[in-house]
């Protein structure tokens, strides 16, 4: 690990967890959830997390996701009764790395954690534990850490105990820089550049084609037509059936949609 990460203060930001401000601060930075990615566990692909690095994608929210976010408070306040610790939300930054704490009291750590249906809580994903070894380096803990982990039945609380070193966290993270970084040789360029301007002339030919072929559409009897070889030809086809309300004896027609029409363009061979 960099010299600099290890001397360098743990700061409090004013950042709101989830905000568009908290969003583009995290691209910049190596955060405590992402970092089982550069590892290669958890759900999040390597992939995904550069283009997220890069600006080009967005981190896509899914109902586990929803839902572990709306059952965080209910999760603290179990926590802090149980610990009898009043942990509050904070985003800390130290060095390079980013953690966004579910709650911090006095040197300790809390992560609060959804499980849907009936998942045992007392479960520590390889994730969880990585992503609790960044947060403890970030906010310069020494104190015990805990996961307050629950389902739609109990709640479950038990200490962190890591699994993993910053270092290993920290090469792993030097890697996926390496793999996240422009590939910038001549021969890439040259290639890149054909290929932008390559693109660009297809937009611009698509739409040209689709032009032509409106137009001959329009031109062409209803039932189609063709001339120079160019060919105009009418296709039909039944609406599909809603198969959920089938039953027996049913009279499929009354549930089959509209009938569609569509037109097929083609040039015969010998005229290209």
């Amino acid at each position: 690990m960099k010299r600099e990460d290890y001397l360098s203060p743990t700061k409090i930001l004013q950042l709101e967890q989830g905000s568009e401000e908290w969003k583009r601060y995290r691209r910049g930075k190596r955060c405590a959830s992402e970092s089982g990615a550069v590892i290669g566990v958890g759900p999040l692909k390597k992939a995904k997390l550069r283009d997220i690095k890069l600006g080009i994608a967005e981190v896509e929210e899914t109902q586990p996701m929803r839902d572990g976010k709306a059952m965080e408070p209910l999760l603290r306040q179990h926590a802090c009764e149980m610990l009898s610790m009043p942990f509050i939300p904070v985003v800390m930054e130290r060095g390079r790395y980013l953690a966004s704490l579910d709650g911090w009291y006095d040197g300790h750590i809390l992560e609060c954690k959804w499980l849907s249906g009936a998942r045992d809580p007392l479960e520590c994903r390889p994730e969880w534990n990585i992503q609790m070894t960044v947060a403890r380096f970030v906010a310069s803990a020494k104190k015990p850490s805990f996961f307050c982990v629950g389902n739609a039945f109990t709640k479950a609380i038990y200490e962190f105990i890591p699994e993993y070193t910053m270092d290993q966290i920290d090469e792993a993270w030097d890697a996926f820089d390496l793999y996240a970084k422009p590939i910038e040789t001549p021969e890439w360029k040259e290639a890149a550049e054909r290929y932008i301007e390559l693109d660009r002339k297809m937009e611009e030919l698509d739409r040209e084609y689709q032009a032509a072929r409106s137009r001959l559409i329009e031109l062409a009897p209803e039932e189609g037509g063709h001339g120079m070889g160019v060919y105009v030809s009418q296709y039909t086809r039944s609406g599909s059936v809603n198969l959920k309300a089938l039953g027996k004896e049913v009279d499929l027609d009354q549930y089959r949609g509209p009938q569609t029409s569509y037109y097929r363009v083609h040039v015969r061979q010998d005229q290209t």
